[in-house]
Order: C-alpha cells, then structure tokens, then sequence
C-alpha cells in the first residue's frame, strides 16, 4: 500500500503526469501500480488571521519499506514535484501498521512474506 496525498498542488499537474509517476513509485517501493494511489487535496492555510499561501506538500501513507527504498520513494516525488513547478515542495510520511490496515474487514498483514 502507497498512497501519496498532495496538498497546494493543481489537480492539473498531478493528473497528466500520474501515469510516470505510479510507474516509477512502482517499480521503487516493489509494489503493483494497483497497490498505488494518488490524491490531490486543495487546502487553505491560514495565518495571523490572513489567508496565505500553503507550502506544497506531500504525504506518503505506507507500509515500511527501510530507509533506502523511502529515499529513493522521496528522490521519484521531488523529482515530480520539480518538474511540475513544485520545488521546495515538502514530503513526509506516515507509516501504517499493516495489521491497522483492513481490507474487506481484514487486516492486511502480512501477504507472501510481504507487506502490500
């Protein structure tokens, strides 16, 4: 499971170049394109009582995968985020136990010896 959720980020861009993108996070984290989801949530912040720009962001829902597959999950976004005007952009993940995840009303666990 890799679910990547956008913030400050125009539907527009996410949506042409998402085909590369669930490729490429595919082929990185070891996981179907099935197994990939991407959202694009527009937000507002707030600040001082004044409506102001929000840093653009992105959050990576997963199973663990180690550090060196998450930096290399990080170099695939940013290097998404760059090309679509996004630089700056900040990344950050929140892993998900996969007995916390259900599917069907079942826990996902573990599947073959891996997490999905």
């Amino acid at each position: 499971m890799l679910q990547i959720i956008f913030r400050g980020i125009e539907l527009e861009e996410v949506g042409p170049l998402s085909r590369r993108l669930v490729n490429e996070l595919a082929a990185v984290a070891s996981c179907s394109r099935e197994e990939i989801s991407l959202e694009a949530v527009q937000t507002q912040a707030v600040w001082d009582g004044k409506f102001i720009d929000a840093p653009f962001r992105a959050q990576v829902n997963w199973f663990e995968r180690g550090k060196e597959t998450q930096q290399r999950v990080v170099q695939v976004l940013d290097d998404f985020l760059c090309h679509a005007g996004y630089e700056g952009a900040h990344i950050y993940f929140v892993e998900i136990e996969p007995d916390q995840y259900y599917l069907n009303g079942h826990p996902c666990g573990q599947i073959g010896g891996k997490y999905r």
